[in-house]
């Protein structure tokens, strides 16, 4: 009887150690899923305590994804052409005298307000010089108007009364048509109809900015009307 109770207990005993092993690596394999550090402490007696601390799991750091930005096109700007400033006038000898018999009218009112001369450039062939520079190129000038005496049968030409005489800045001569013109206002010259007569002369002398003084006269310049 006692034989036959052994022999059951050891048929048992190895599925209870299966069980049991079984318990043990589930045990352990929870176990991996922390991860223990011991840390000696120092206490009071020189008694080394070791101290479990749990080493929580490393997390993955997303890496920063940067998006490139995309900035609106600027309109595009068409480039601005300086205007070309003119220092000189190619083939330049020398300026004739124009205009001053026809009086103009510049203000708003229909009256004639004053003689106007005109500049014209020549070459040395005495041929008249059109381009851009000579409607362009910044110049003074100095204007005198000559009077002679009423009922005289000299020449105007000849005149040598000084009736006007003033400086022209080139803010104050007209540019950009066909020739330099210069306005003579009519307040300005100094003539008396009842002795002077209406034709005289006018003498100009402009200044370039590096090709030098240039002069005329012109022997038949209305001071008045008729």
């Amino acid at each position: 009887m006692i034989e036959k109770e052994k022999n059951k207990v050891s048929i048992w005993i190895p599925f209870i150690l299966i069980v049991l092993f079984v318990l043990l690596i589930g045990w352990l394999n929870s176990d991996e899923k922390t991860e223990t550090s011991t840390v000696p402490i120092s206490n009071t007696s020189n008694q080394n305590t070791v101290v479990e601390t749990q080493v929580p799991e490393k997390k993955q750091v997303s890496k920063e994804v940067h998006k490139e930005i995309i900035l609106p096109k600027s309109e595009s700007v068409l480039p601005v052409t300086p205007t070309p400033t003119y220092n000189r006038i190619d083939g330049l000898s020398a300026i004739r005298i124009g205009g001053g018999i026809v009086w103009g009218n510049w203000d708003s009112d229909p009256e004639k307000d004053g003689p106007i001369i005109d500049i014209v450039y020549l070459d040395s062939q005495g041929e008249i010089i059109t381009s851009d520079a000579t409607r362009e190129m910044s110049i003074s000038a100095d204007v005198k108007a000559y009077a002679k005496n009423k009922g005289e049968l000299k020449l105007s030409s000849s005149a040598s009364k000084l009736v006007f005489s003033a400086h022209y800045s080139k803010e104050q001569i007209i540019f950009g048509g066909i020739y330099p013109k210069i306005r003579i206002p009519k307040e300005q010259l100094n003539v008396n109809p009842s002795v002077d007569s209406n034709e005289g002369a006018v003498e100009v002398v402009i200044h370039t900015p590096e090709q030098g003084d240039f002069g005329d006269k012109q022997g038949w310049f209305v001071l008045y009307p008729y």
